[in-house]
């Protein structure tokens, strides 16, 4: 082989491994996180476009297939939750028509005839600002974002009843205010654990919630960046690592508050977590309040 046909191939093969990157690096990204020729996220406000201009063709195809089904036809629920299913299990119809019937059973196990509606929640709970969420935020993956401030709740001075009320009509009504790129990419959950102490635990709540969202709901968490982790820390992980699954558990990462900017840009994360967004609790709640007159029957 004379020295130009040598250095030909090997540019070949240079190249070929260049497309073969190339290709590689697009595989590996997740779905795009919305119809970009369509859909536009805006920060604190609720999402009204309807499904067909925030889906895929793939994905409105699954929707189709899946209304075909008698634990579909034969129980009311909404497209939108009909599609967050979908996406939590990855548009598989069997596993998604599992999940409907495990949330069907979870229903009457916890007594829930039907969903909570936001009159029944006690906004008292709310007003304690241990978790929240502002509608529109992404991460720099795309992924919603979840806040969380353990301190913050007392779960003696609210009862399971008012705290599964509250997070059962969030999962099941009030994150379908969110656009569908939030549930097709999941979330990340941002978790201040500054000054909790045994006072804002109670396994047998978190047992529950975890029950509830875990297997019966369609909820896709991709991690829990954890600030302020507490001396408790550890004992109520070894706790949890028994009724949390694996999956999730790893997926937990203790985050200096100073590398949330690494993961969220400052226009999309909020004041009190080193961001941008100025977003109160009150106007959290008067937005629930609004869109749980289009969700609420």
């Amino acid at each position: 082989m004379d020295k130009e046909t040598h250095n030909n191939n090997n540019n070949k093969a240079t190249k070929k491994r260049r497309r073969h990157t190339k290709v590689k690096s697009i595989s590996e990204k997740t779905s795009p996180s919305l119809r970009k020729d369509t859909q536009e996220l805006v920060i604190g406000k609720i999402n009204r476009q309807p499904l067909e201009l925030q889906l895929y063709d793939n994905e409105l195809k699954a929707l189709e297939e899946l209304k075909k089904l008698p634990v579909v036809k034969e129980n009311e629920w909404t497209e939108k939750f009909l599609v967050s299913c979908l996406f939590a299990r990855k548009l598989d119809i069997k596993r998604t028509e599992e999940l409907l019937h495990s949330h069907l059973q979870w229903r009457k196990d916890y007594n829930y005839e039907k969903l909570p509606d936001f009159a029944d929640i006690d906004k008292n709970l709310i007003k304690t600002a241990y978790n929240w969420c502002v509608p529109g935020s992404r991460t720099k993956n795309g992924y919603g974002i979840l806040y969380f401030k353990l301190g913050r709740f007392f779960p003696a001075d609210w009862g399971h009843k008012k705290v599964m009320d509250y997070i059962t009509w969030w999962a099941g009504k009030g994150v379908s205010m969110e656009g569908m790129d939030f549930h097709r990419n999941g979330v990340v959950i941002v978790h201040d654990m500054k000054g909790v102490g045994w006072s804002n635990t109670d396994m047998a709540l978190q047992r529950k919630i975890m029950a509830t969202l875990q297997s019966n709901f369609p909820m896709r968490v991709k991690q829990v960046l954890i600030l302020n982790p507490p001396i408790i820390l550890k004992a109520v992980r070894a706790v949890m690592s028994l009724f949390v699954k694996k999956k999730l558990m790893d997926r937990m990462k203790i985050t200096k508050p100073e590398q949330l900017t690494e993961y969220i840009h400052p226009d999309q994360l909020h004041e009190e977590f080193g961001g941008n967004i100025k977003w109160s609790i009150q106007q959290w709640l008067d937005l629930l309040e609004k869109y749980s007159k289009t969700v609420d029957h």
